[in-house]
């Protein structure tokens, strides 16, 4: 319950820091709609030559891209600004002000920032699943949408660690800052 309550004033921090700059919100929705109009373009120009792509029907992938930005939304919103900053603070020296609060260290730099902006990121990945899933006329059970949402969060725990072991290269290594472009 902690971690929640944790999370939540780490949330609400990153809310009040990103409102004080509420035109990054329109730049950051032009920017997903573009990454989305772009992809579905891509699809578009693709299926207009063919009706299969490696046996991948239209809506196939286009639930593939719905999932892909969902996925990437939510690992831009929490993960990456924060493994970003913990490399930051290593290399400036101002880890220690993390290390010795009476919280769990790697709880706090795994969450000392969030883009709140990357939710638009995550909600046109979802609504671009839901359009895809309709789209193919499936029945999604309870059972189905649970395996997917744990298989889900099985991927970012993974994600997340090995964002860590990138991140804790900052230790040894003085200028590691472009080691989380790969």
């Amino acid at each position: 319950m902690t971690y929640l309550r944790l999370l939540w004033v780490f949330f609400r921090i990153g809310v009040l820091g990103e409102l004080a700059y509420r035109v990054n919100f329109i730049v950051q929705l032009f920017q997903s709609l573009l990454g989305l109009g772009t992809a579905l373009a891509g699809l578009a120009v693709v299926f207009s030559h063919t009706d299969t792509l490696g046996g991948w029907k239209p809506d196939e992938l286009l639930a593939l891209v719905g999932v892909y930005l969902l996925v990437g939304g939510a690992i831009n919103l929490v993960i990456q600004p924060s493994m970003e900053r913990l490399i930051e603070s290593v290399r400036e020296g101002t880890l220690d002000f993390t290390l010795t609060k009476p919280e769990d260290a790697q709880l706090l730099v795994s969450v000392q920032a969030v883009q709140i902006w990357k939710l638009v990121d995550v909600a046109l990945g979802t609504g671009v699943l839901v359009v895809a899933l309709i789209r193919l006329g499936e029945h999604i059970g309870f059972w189905q949408a649970a395996a997917f949402a744990v298989t889900l969060l099985a991927g970012g725990a993974i994600v997340y660690s090995f964002w860590l072991i990138l991140a804790t290269c900052s230790f040894w290594f003085v200028r590691v800052e472009n080691i989380l472009m790969f």
